[in-house]
């Protein structure tokens, strides 16, 4: 009864959804899928412009990110995996070369933990539903 009262809401839960039921665990996927696709996008742009150097590496880049983002989607764990150390390695690599990765590259790598948050738990709770509530005697 109190419990929407006494439980405060994080303004940062768009980042971090709890996936403790399918609807957070969606939540999280989405925010995976998001940030694979924009990494595709702004990736293809910046090839197509030369911006990245060679633009046949950006292109095959972006298509992998896209691979990902479909395979997030459909909510494979292996896509959401894949995806989270394909972009934890680009951005060690950026970290090597000295340069300081901006705040989309740290909110995309957020979306891409929620993912594999969110598949995992997407895959655990469709196997393993909860009990539904016993039902209260009002005597």
């Amino acid at each position: 009864m109190f419990e929407s009262v006494t439980k405060t809401e994080s303004r940062w839960k768009f980042l971090w959804p709890d996936v403790s039921d399918l609807t957070g665990a969606e939540q999280g996927i989405q925010l995976g899928y998001w940030g694979a696709f924009l990494v595709a996008g702004l990736t293809a742009v910046m090839s197509v412009l030369q911006v990245m150097g060679a633009s046949l590496w950006g292109l095959l880049d972006a298509g992998v990110f896209g691979l990902v983002g479909l395979g997030i989607w459909h909510k494979w764990r292996s896509a959401a995996v894949v995806g989270l150390i394909l972009f934890a390695g680009n951005l060690v690599l950026s970290l090597t070369r000295g340069l300081g990765p901006g705040i989309l590259a740290i909110f995309v790598f957020l979306g891409l933990v929620g993912a594999v948050r969110g598949t995992f738990a997407y895959h655990k709770l469709v196997r393993n539903p909860a009990p539904a509530d016993p039902p209260t005697d009002a005597s």
